[in-house]
């Protein structure tokens, strides 16, 4: 009966617990441990859940405690809803502490007048990606220089960003215009049978998520092996 009280003591409790499941050893905060076992997915202590109300207490307490250090923030602002009440906190954490968590979420509010700020994410090679999905929330016409600018910076690489290709495939098919048609034909056109395979992959995701009439003829152009399809199925279906 005291588990809520219990875990509200622990949620600056930056103190690490190691735990172990089969040969996964994991490393965490001791409240994000605690918050860990409360949360609905947390199958094998179903009797620690909290109900509805103790949930809303706990998610207003790590978005507006600016104290606490914990990961479980990020989990909170990567389901917050844009409403008109958060808006205000979710600009400070994108501006004062470049969360990259709230990134997302305050492109989602669509404002004009945060657009520079969602850019300055594109100058940091550390923080693109997040700035690719708050481009995909937010399409703006602002953003799309800075994603092909993205898209032609990885091309010349000899390693692969993966989730860093996914994202900007999609972010890219956002804007349904000849210069990301000739980035998407440069894909399919690769004669690097790897290149071919990965980031046909991405891009065939991204124009499925994201179709328009103008991808339709790409499509047709992407030739991908059974077990390839079904990875593209899965990425689909489990909303990657």
């Amino acid at each position: 009966d005291n588990v809520f009280t219990v875990l509200l003591k622990h949620l600056h409790d930056t103190s690490s617990v190691e735990t172990q499941s089969g040969c996964i050893v994991m490393t965490e905060y001791t409240g994000d441990y605690f918050i860990d076992v409360v949360t609905p997915n947390y199958i094998d202590l179903e009797v620690y859940k909290l109900n509805q109300k103790e949930r809303q207490t706990l998610d207003s307490i790590l978005l507006y405690d600016k104290s606490i250090q914990l990961s479980a923030k990020s989990s909170v602002l990567d389901k917050l809803k844009p409403t008109t009440e958060n808006y205000e906190r979710i600009r400070e954490l994108v501006a004062k502490d470049r969360n990259t968590s709230a990134l997302e979420t305050l492109a989602k509010y669509k404002k004009q007048t945060d657009i520079e700020l969602i850019a300055t994410f594109f100058r940091d090679d550390n923080t693109q990606s997040s700035a690719l999905y708050a481009a995909r929330e937010f399409p703006d016409d602002f953003f799309y220089p800075f994603i092909i600018k993205v898209f032609e910076q990885e091309w010349k690489q000899d390693h692969y960003d993966y989730p860093k290709w996914r994202i900007c495939y999609q972010a890219l098919a956002k804007y349904p215009r000849p210069e990301t048609i000739e980035l998407f034909g440069r894909t399919t056109k690769s004669k690097d049978e790897f290149r071919y395979e990965t980031l046909c992959k991405y891009l065939l995701v991204a124009i499925t998520k994201y179709p328009n009439k103008l991808y339709d003829p790409i499509k047709t152009k992407i030739k991908l092996s059974s077990y390839q399809m079904d990875e593209v199925k899965d990425e689909l279906e489990n909303d990657y």
